[in-house]
C-alpha cells in the first residue's frame, strides 16, 4: 500500500504542474478570444467596412497574440519538464551510487569471507599434517659389546610407515627401523663404530666421554609424505670408557 501511495504522490506532483500551465494558458487564451470578440461586437460598424487583407492583418495579430502567449507557457512547461528531468537524474545518480556501494561493500564481504574459509583450511591442513607426523622420544639404550649400542625409540605421533635411519657419518654403521609404526609403538636402531680407535679419541677429549651422534629418521606419514628429521644421540660413555680401559 505505501508503494501504491508513493506512486500516486509521485504522479500527481508530475501531473499538477501541467494542469496549472494549461489551465492559466486555456484563461488566457479565452480571454484574449473574449476580448477580440467584444471589440468587434463592439465596434462592428467599422469592422464589417474592413477588406479581406485588413481581416486577414487584425486576425494575424489576434492569432500572434496567442501564439506568443503559447510559446511563453510552453517555455515554462519545458523549464519545469527539464528540472523535474534533472532532479530525476539526481536521484537515479544517488541511488546509483548507493547501490555502487553496497556492491563494493557486499564484493568486500565476499572476500573476507572466502580469505576466512581459506585461511581456516590452511590451519586445519596444517593441523593435520602437524597431527599426522612422527614424534620421535628415546625409551632406552643399551651396550650390546665395546663398538655397540643399541636404541629403542618411541613414536608419539601419528600412523607412520617406512621408518629407515640414515646416519652420514662414515664412522658409525647404523641399522634398524620399521615397516609401520602406530603411536606409542616402538622400534631399535643399532649404532656400531667402524673405526673405534677415531671415535673414541674424538670422545676422550672430552672429561665426560660424549660423543653426540646426528642421524635422519625418514618415514612417509598418512598423507603419503615424505619426512626426514634430524635427530642427535649419544653414544655410551660406559662404551669410551671400557675401551679406554682396554687400550
Amino acid at each position: 500500500m505505501s508503494h501504491d501511495s508513493e506512486n500516486k504522490d509521485k504522479k500527481g506532483s508530475n501531473i499538477e504542474p501541467w494542469k496549472k500551465e494549461t489551465i492559466l494558458g486555456l484563461i488566457i487564451t479565452g480571454l484574449i478570444v473574449l476580448t477580440i470578440l467584444i471589440s468587434i461586437i463592439f465596434a462592428w460598424s467599422s469592422f464589417k467596412e474592413l477588406k479581406p487583407n485588413e481581416w486577414g492583418d487584425f486576425l494575424a495579430g489576434s492569432i500572434g497574440v496567442l501564439a506568443l502567449t503559447w510559446l511563453i507557457i510552453g517555455y515554462f512547461l519545458q523549464s519545469k519538464e527539464l528540472s523535474q528531468n534533472t532532479k530525476a537524474l539526481i536521484a537515479q545518480e544517488k541511488e546509483l551510487s548507493k547501490q555502487t556501494t553496497e556492491i563494493k561493500a557486499q564484493a568486500k564481504a565476499t572476500r573476507d569471507m572466502i580469505t576466512f574459509n581459506e585461511n581456516r583450511y590452511q590451519d586445519e591442513k596444517n593441523e593435520k599434517l602437524t597431527k599426522a607426523k612422527g614424534i620421535f622420544v628415546y625409551d632406552n639404550s643399551k651396550e650390546i659389546d665395546t663398538t655397540t649400542m643399541r636404541y629403542i625409540i618411541r613414536n608419539e605421533g601419528g600412523e607412520i610407515s617406512n621408518v629407515h635411519v640414515l646416519c652420514e657419518n662414515k664412522d658409525i654403521r647404523i641399522m634398524g627401523g620399521a615397516s609401520f609404526l602406530n603411536k606409542k609403538d616402538i622400534f631399535e636402531i643399532t649404532l656400531t663404530i667402524k673405526d673405534s680407535n677415531q671415535i673414541i679419541n674424538s670422545a676422550l677429549q672430552s672429561d665426560r666421554y660424549r660423543l653426540p651422534i646426528d642421524i635422519d629418521i625418514c618415514y612417509i606419514d598418512c598423507f603419503y609424505n615424505t619426512h626426514k628429521e634430524n635427530h642427535q644421540i649419544d653414544l655410551s660413555w660406559l662404551l669410551f670408557r671400557r675401551n679406554r680401559i682396554k687400550k
